[in-house]
C-alpha cells in the first residue's frame, strides 16, 4: 500500500548488479529475499545476501520466506558515526510501520586496558576509567537516539554496550 515499485532485468552477477543499482539509484536501504539453501553459510543468508552485508554501500535488510510479522526484533549495530546514526533512523521508521522491537548495539574496544595494567595505575582507577567510558557512550547513544522518533515505538528500544573488538 502507497509503495511504488519498479523491475529492472540485468544481466551479471546478482549481487553485484544489486549494488549498481542501489548506486545508481542513491537508495537508502535494500530489501532482499533470501531462499533456503543447503550448507552452513547460506542457511541463514545465502552467498547473494553475504557479498550484500559487506560490499553494499547502504543498509541491507535480509528477510528469509515466510517470516513471522507478528514479532519481529531489529538489531541496529551503531559505530556513533553517521552511518550508525541513518542506521537507527531507518530501524526505527521501519519499527514504527510494523510494529517490530528496536535492539541498538555499540561495541566498546577496551584492548587499551592491558597496556595499562602495565603502568602500575591501581586497579580502582582502571575500574574507574572504563566506567567513565561506558558512561561516554552510553551518553552518545542516547544523543543518537535522540535524533529519531524511538519514543514513538510501542516496545521502546534497549541498549546494549558490549566490551571488545566489533
Amino acid at each position: 500500500e502507497g509503495v511504488e515499485a519498479k523491475s529492472r532485468l540485468t544481466i551479471g552477477k546478482d549481487w553485484v548488479e544489486i549494488i549498481r543499482q542501489a548506486l545508481r539509484g542513491a537508495h537508502d536501504l535494500v530489501i532482499v529475499g533470501t531462499r533456503d539453501s543447503s550448507g552452513i553459510s547460506r542457511i541463514l543468508f545465502g552467498s547473494t545476501g553475504m557479498k550484500l552485508l559487506r560490499n553494499c554501500p547502504c543498509p541491507v535488510w535480509l528477510t528469509r520466506p515466510d517470516p513471522d510479522w507478528e514479532d519481529v526484533v531489529m538489531l541496529v549495530a551503531t559505530d556513533l558515526g553517521e552511518v550508525g546514526q541513518r542506521a537507527l533512523e531507518i530501524a526505527v521508521n521501519g519499527a514504527q510501520m510494523i510494529d517490530a522491537k528496536v535492539h541498538v548495539v555499540h561495541a566498546m574496544e577496551v584492548g587499551f586496558e592491558r597496556q595499562m595494567l602495565h603502568t602500575g595505575l591501581p586497579k580502582e582507577k582502571l575500574e574507574a576509567f572504563r566506567e567513565q567510558q561506558r558512561a561516554a557512550v552510553e551518553e552518545a547513544l542516547h544523543e543518537q537516539l535522540a535524533g529519531t522518533d524511538y519514543r514513538t515505538l510501542t516496545y521502546g528500544v534497549q541498549t546494549h554496550i558490549m566490551e571488545g573488538p566489533p
